[in-house]
């Protein structure tokens, strides 16, 4: 460790991203990133792999609060004031199997409740493309920290990451529109990054979403409902999210030796 902070190789390299609850004591047994996704999902006795300090609830995951203050400079401590207090994972697993996979069991009458337990059968578990989205949205790239009031924005669009980028892009680009839309909380920390046209770029350059939720032309990517391109995103956010980690560890280094 340099300065304490977590080495990038703990979060990946050479274009493969750790499945962070590998990190966990809880989960030297489970052979499979879906195993280790449904046992997060149903153990309430398994550690967290987010950060939040809300007055709601307050946890901490030691690597993501040292990418947090890396690549974001948020301090995320359970004492912290900062506007950015809490974790956002961008693309929620459960939704997202509902989406892609109809057949795929959940709890009648609750969409967002999946019945993972029936999960643990060879048609999942041998399934490539289920492993690697399981693997990949506990990715360094499934991850940003963001004010309390932007979880409940994301629910409310039932975990629909591009809706809410659209809905960002039109608060810089459509000011005229958007005014008083959106709580007070998510337009401080949107203001954060600018106004107009150059505050967008700003937003989408330093939460690194080019290349992987916006496309080249800044224009969000709207969402297929495959868990393929999903993970696909997710995978080319980490990797953007790594190399920048990468260099600002690197240069911590730089200084404690000189």
């Amino acid at each position: 460790m340099i300065n304490n902070y977590t080495e990038p190789k703990t979060f990946g390299s050479n274009g493969e991203y750790k499945d962070l609850r590998e990190l966990l004591d809880n989960f030297k047994l489970e052979k499979t990133a879906l195993e280790r996704l449904i046992k997060y999902k149903q153990d309430k006795n398994v550690s967290d792999i987010d950060n939040n300090c809300t007055a709601r609830r307050k946890y901490i995951f030691k690597p993501i609060a040292d990418l947090y203050k890396l690549l974001w400079d948020v301090d995320v401590t359970v004492n912290s004031k900062d506007l950015l207090n809490s974790g956002e994972t961008i693309v929620a697993s459960n939704l997202a199997f509902r989406r892609a996979i109809c057949e795929i069991p959940h709890k009648r009458g609750g969409y967002f409740s999946i019945k993972w337990e029936e999960l643990l059968n060879d048609n999942y578990i041998n399934n490539d493309g289920i492993q690697k989205f399981a693997h990949a949205v506990a990715t360094i790239g499934n991850f940003m920290p963001i004010p309390g009031a932007e979880q409940k924005m994301l629910t409310f669009l039932e975990e629909r990451f591009d809706k809410e980028l659209k809905i960002i892009q039109a608060f810089y680009c459509h000011p005229d529109i958007m005014e008083n839309s959106l709580p007070e909380t998510i337009c401080k920390w949107l203001d954060l990054y600018g106004k107009g046209k150059n505050g967008w770029i700003k937003f989408i350059d330093c939460n690194f979403f080019n290349g992987s939720f916006v496309d080249e032309n800044y224009n969000v990517i709207c969402y297929d409902n495959s868990l393929e391109q999903l993970t696909e995103m997710i995978n080319n956010r980490s990797n953007m999210m790594l190399d920048a980690y990468s260099k600002s560890w690197e240069k911590m280094q730089s200084k404690i030796k000189n």
